[in-house]
């Protein structure tokens, strides 16, 4: 979400109902969701920014007192812009699709490695 600002929601409204100690993390989540909101589901900002407020206080209120990590694995769902670049490759075209899709060459061999990886666990049955 490169595009999402810390601490600010969709179309640009505050997330002023969080105070300075509030962790960085609930602050991004309210934004974040928002956003998407906004974006994706054609809420209104108004909408958007107070599911996103809700979905992050309850966020905090489950997790609250714990440490969260989040890996960066294929246990993450991978995005619709990875699987059309995936689609795209045909072997030998990663500069073509590092141009295409804004991205290094070395970025465009990860992404065909971890969805290619994913595809293979999807269809081999795990031994153990």
């Amino acid at each position: 979400m490169a595009d999402v600002k810390k601490g600010v929601s969709a179309k640009g409204m505050s997330l002023d109902v969080f105070d300075a100690s509030a962790p960085e993390l609930i602050k991004d989540l309210a934004g974040t969701v928002a956003y998407i909101g906004v974006k994706h589901y054609e809420m209104t900002p108004e909408a958007a920014n107070k599911l996103g407020i809700d979905i992050a206080l309850a966020f905090a209120e489950q997790a609250g007192g714990t440490q969260v990590y989040i890996p960066i694995t294929l246990s993450v769902k991978i995005s619709s812009r990875d699987i059309k670049m995936y689609e795209k490759f045909d072997g030998s075209n990663h500069l073509q699709l590092a141009r295409e899709f804004g991205c290094s060459v070395a970025w465009v061999y990860s992404i065909v490695k971890r969805v290619q990886k994913s595809e293979q666990d999807k269809n081999q049955p795990k031994l153990f």
